[in-house]
């Protein structure tokens, strides 16, 4: 099985053609309107502590580019889509080495992800 690297994680092909699989136009369209849907939630920032962040973002084809600032601790109403991408996307893997049986460094394979900001949602959204 081979496999291909993905933004440093090495992933199966198989993998790789499953999430690259065509969905329809109806589909996308559904999808991009519930990433649109407005939510009101608090920034917060972690790295560093207190701070701030800006941003371009668009997920799809067709929607505009948008400039994001955020300062933790304010309140924001902002879409869904973007909501999700701070707390999924922007965070680092933690590694942490153990010793084997022979002495040697190993990877870790429980890897804790550090969020480096989330927004807290005041509404409920998936």
């Amino acid at each position: 099985m081979s496999t291909i690297l993905q933004v440093g994680r090495a992933i199966t092909k198989e993998k790789a053609a499953s999430a690259c699989k065509k969905i329809s136009k109806e589909e996308m369209e559904k999808l991009r309107k519930e990433d649109s849907k407005l939510v009101k939630g608090v920034f917060r920032c972690h790295e560093p502590r207190g701070g701030s962040v800006s941003f371009n973002y668009r997920k799809w084809s067709g929607d505009p580019v948008r400039f994001y600032t955020f300062y933790d601790g304010l309140e924001y109403e902002i879409p869904v889509g973007v909501a999700k991408h701070l707390n999924s996307n922007c965070g680092y893997e933690q590694h942490g080495h153990i010793l084997d049986a022979q002495g040697n460094p190993i990877v870790d394979k429980r890897a804790k992800v550090v969020s480096r900001m989330n927004f807290e949602s005041m509404d409920f959204y998936s």
